[in-house]
């Protein structure tokens, strides 16, 4: 029953933010968490531990801003080729990564790092 009612409230979440996006010029998508290990022994990947949420993110290129539940705390936003091999660019300043977004086209992951953690989502980005 916890299942199905958070199932629910994603499900109106997401329908909300596509409205919003839809009547403003901003990109919707969805993060999905990921530990930042530093000592690769510790990294499990076959571990099934407690899963997170996947977090719902609005970037408003209009105004230059990410409305995330994590806005606080982000350290640094990231801008990777689209299979997460290369970084293209890197930025700490909210507004500066987003009017990047304006200047590219294609296929990306963007990771927003906090001190824990990274947010990984895909967007894809027309260009001018």
């Amino acid at each position: 029953m916890n299942r199905l009612l958070k199932s629910i409230t994603l499900a109106i979440i997401l329908l909300f933010a596509m409205d919003l996006a839809a009547a403003n010029n901003c990109i919707t998508l969805t993060l999905e968490q990921s530990v930042i290990s530093s000592d690769p022994e510790k990294y499990n990947p076959d571990h099934k531990g407690r899963r997170s949420m996947p977090i719902i993110c609005i970037i408003d290129l209009t105004s230059g801003t990410v409305q995330t539940t994590l806005t606080s705390e982000i350290i640094s936003y990231e801008i990777w080729n689209s299979d997460g091999t290369a970084l293209v660019a890197q930025y700490i300043d909210e507004p500066d990564f987003v009017g990047s977004l304006c200047d590219v086209s294609g296929f990306y992951q963007l990771r927003f790092i906090t001190e824990s953690y990274q947010y990984i989502g895909y967007i894809e980005l027309p260009g001018k």
